[in-house]
């Protein structure tokens, strides 16, 4: 591989990684309709085009693995493929959110989403050397989520250290008031939950202030920290990461036409920043990818690589222990043959 080292994704989302191919497969096995007469049109609907214009035009995006993603064995099954091409990408650590409330509309209970996910990345790791959990997202919609909110929070405390280790916030930042959030993530730091927060990707810089003084351990996306030096300070003073997502922000213009993306200026300034794909399969990439586009872009080196994934998977969602036995993982280099489960040994 082009970058033969270990690497660790803290912003991925289960549904915006569905590739086309295991989408149109699992339809057509689970007989559930695709949407699409044939594999060529589907295909060409799972990713964003290239005249994609916003973040809203983006989330769009998604409705097409949220047809197929509403029934157990799907899920599980797109769980288990996601783990098995992180590891063979050499992601040492991943944590994969979803939103339970999302795959519901066929009749599955969010439990029964959050069982059939982390069936899929048990399988995952028990196959391959890679070490994975799910987050829990509640969502902002336009129509009111606060009961559907309430047991995605309710579900995250009852698997907390069981397969999932935390609580988000996702959906399109700013079609509702971030206050009316605020009550569950009084409840989630009440219950000792961990929580990463998408804010100030689509603008709304205020917004990270608040996820900070929420008790956010981690911001995702978070670009617009850049129009804002008191929130730089606080978020350097106070070792909280940045979940940065590079082709996800190119392509939902998250920045005006002209403007350099921050990624550089926050990383000189002594940000924390680990390096994420967002989607996958929406965005058509992945973390070498990644690598890729920051190198030509902005002259990351390995060296930075590396610190990244250092700086990841020290404020991942883990116990210490765990943490501790992967951080020491990451120095090794990646053996020939890697044997299956051979991590945690």
């Amino acid at each position: 591989m082009k970058y033969p080292y270990y690497k660790c994704e803290l912003h991925l989302h289960l549904d915006g990684s569905l590739s086309a191919a295991d989408g149109w497969e699992l339809a057509k096995t689970y007989h559930i309709d695709p949407g699409f007469p044939n594999y060529e049109t589907y295909a060409a609907h799972t990713h964003v085009d290239h005249d994609c214009h916003d973040l809203y035009q983006y989330l769009q995006c998604f409705d097409i693995p949220l047809r197929i993603l509403q029934y157990e064995q799907p899920l599980e099954e797109c769980a288990y493929r996601l783990g098995r091409s992180l590891a063979a990408e050499n992601v040492l650590y991943a944590e994969v959110r979803f939103a339970p409330q999302q795959h519901t509309k066929q009749g599955l209970k969010q439990e029964e989403v959050v069982t059939a996910v982390l069936r899929g990345l048990q399988r995952a790791m028990e196959e391959a050397p890679i070490v994975l959990q799910g987050l829990l997202c509640m969502m902002i919609l336009s129509e009111d989520t606060h009961d559907a909110n309430v047991e995605t929070l309710r579900l995250t405390q009852k698997y907390l250290h069981k397969g999932i280790g935390g609580l988000d916030l996702a959906g399109a930042e700013g079609i509702r008031a971030l206050s009316e959030f605020k009550e569950l993530f009084t409840k989630a730091k009440h219950q000792e939950i961990p929580f990463t927060m998408h804010a100030g990707e689509n603008g709304y810089p205020q917004h990270i202030q608040t996820a900070l003084k929420w008790g956010a351990k981690r911001i995702g996306h978070g670009v617009h920290a850049i129009k804002d030096e008191a929130i730089i300070s606080t978020l350097i003073q106070n070792q909280i990461p940045l979940e940065v997502c590079y082709t996800s922000n190119l392509q939902c213009h998250v920045f005006p036409e002209g403007m350099i993306h921050p990624i550089r200026q926050l990383w000189e300034k002594g940000v924390l920043i680990t390096i994420n794909t967002d989607n996958r399969s929406i965005s058509n990439t992945s973390l070498e990818q990644e690598y890729d586009r920051l190198r030509k872009d902005f002259s990351f080196t390995d060296e930075d690589f590396r610190h990244s994934n250092e700086i990841a998977l020290q404020h991942a969602l883990l116990d210490s222990q765990t943490k501790s036995i992967l951080l020491q993982k990451l120095k090794e280099p990646i053996p020939a043959h890697s044997k299956k489960n051979g991590i945690m040994k």
